[in-house]
């Protein structure tokens, strides 16, 4: 049976953290609790939770600044973030917790059952992407192995992803470097023409 996932509730408020734990521990999730942001921050290092319930107003350090750490390290690029606050309710402060990254804002108090489904669209939701980040990685690194030199390019020419085999055939040295370049600057002139005729083809056919 695959289990729905792992959510750290962190909340200085004890009662609060029991409620959650209660109700998300009977629908099947693993549950850690965190009483402070750096103990909380110390957890998502550790056990790399799926979702973090994360309170804003914090004794140590603002649930803010740690939504940002986490969002800010790509270690923890698959650890979604809720922000949670009874005070911090305006639409400024909803918009500065977005701005950060954190994947969701609630305002307490909320029920139980929106509870559950806040959580369970963001386990959806994360797990989709997570999924979604494999499959790009795993297809980046069967293009890589190729023999030959494959480039993504936007229809106005410039080179959006490159494998290292078209670094190495074109003389260049880095990915970085080469996709800072425009497909027209490395083709001569009188193929241009062809060119723009095969990009016209290939977004009327979508192949």
């Amino acid at each position: 049976m695959i289990k729905p996932g792992s959510i750290l509730v962190v909340d200085d408020d004890k009662a609060v953290r029991q409620l959650f734990v209660d109700c998300l521990r009977h629908e099947g999730y693993e549950l850690l609790e965190a009483a402070t942001g750096l103990e909380g921050l110390q957890l998502v290092k550790t056990r790399l939770p799926d979702l973090v319930l994360l309170d804003v107003r914090l004794p140590d350090v603002s649930g803010v600044e740690i939504c940002r750490q986490i969002k800010t390290d790509p270690q923890f690029r698959d650890v979604f973030v809720a922000l949670c606050s009874g005070e911090a309710t305006t639409v400024e402060n909803k918009v500065d917790g977005l701005h950060i990254g954190a994947d969701e804002y609630l305002i307490k108090p909320f029920g139980v059952n929106e509870l559950m489904a806040r959580v369970q669209t963001l386990m959806r939701l994360r797990n989709t992407t997570a999924a979604l980040r494999t499959s790009e990685e795993h297809h980046r690194r069967l293009i890589d192995i190729l023999p030959d030199a494959v480039c993504l390019i936007h229809p106005k020419g410039q080179l959006l992803t490159v494998n290292s085999q078209a670094v190495k055939m074109l003389g260049y040295g880095s990915t970085e470097e080469l996709t800072r370049k425009n497909i027209f600057e490395l083709t001569p002139p009188e193929e241009h023409d062809r060119l723009q005729e095969e990009f016209a083809v290939a977004l009327k056919a979508g192949i």
